[in-house]
């Protein structure tokens, strides 16, 4: 039934980001640009001035930068930025099945995550949304368990990833870890931790 219901949703989605390919392409323009120049400088010269001036955006540009290095162009990064968002919808069932204990709220929180047009637009550029997203999917994900020595580590590394991949990642960073702290001391419990969490994305 599980993997049934995967293949469904993944053959739909794919419907959907054909759509939006053929509608709207790779887009690689406005934004996009100072990415791709500055990823472009590390992957070609070395050069690493352009983080200096896009600090916020760098977690994002060494991303490009590295898949650059390795030789893939724009339709690799998509297809790249499509694995990670398939990753991401993994972790939207994994999440919610672990707040809620119900498999079917796991189903159904997949399926809109991969047929929401706001998000889903966002795989198809080259703009910091789509992998923003995902990392905030995954963080959150590493907040809830229990919490072990490597998976503190883990949860450090894409803290960091999330705090330097657009300007608001560094306070839910903050507030990610606070709440983290929380769980650990077990000052209060899972879901009155994640609304707080939450609660404090709304203030930025």
């Amino acid at each position: 039934m599980r993997f049934k219901f995967f293949f469904i949703i993944i053959a739909v989605h794919a419907v959907l980001i054909t759509i939006l390919f053929f509608k709207s392409g790779i887009r690689i323009d406005g934004e996009a640009q100072k990415y791709i120049s500055a990823a472009k400088l590390i992957s070609e010269q070395s050069d690493f001035s352009g983080l200096s001036r896009h600090s916020f955006y760098s977690s994002y540009i060494l991303l490009l930068a590295f898949l650059f290095k390795v030789g893939l162009e724009f339709n690799g990064i998509i297809i790249f930025q499509l694995l990670l968002n398939l990753l991401c919808a993994y972790f939207v069932f994994a999440l919610l099945i672990r707040l809620t204990m119900r498999i079917q709220i796991g189903y159904y929180g997949s399926l809109f995550f991969l047929l929401c047009l706001p998000i889903q637009q966002w795989v198809l550029a080259l703009y910091t949304e789509s992998f923003f997203i995902c990392l905030l999917v995954i963080f959150s994900f590493l907040l809830t368990g229990k919490q072990t020595a490597t998976k503190v580590i883990v949860l450090t590394i894409i803290g960091l990833l999330l705090a330097f991949c657009r300007p608001i990642g560094i306070f839910i960073a903050i507030g990610g870890f606070f709440v983290g702290t929380q769980l650990v001391s077990k000052k209060c419990n899972l879901l009155t931790s994640l609304a707080l969490f939450f609660s404090l994305l709304q203030f930025f």
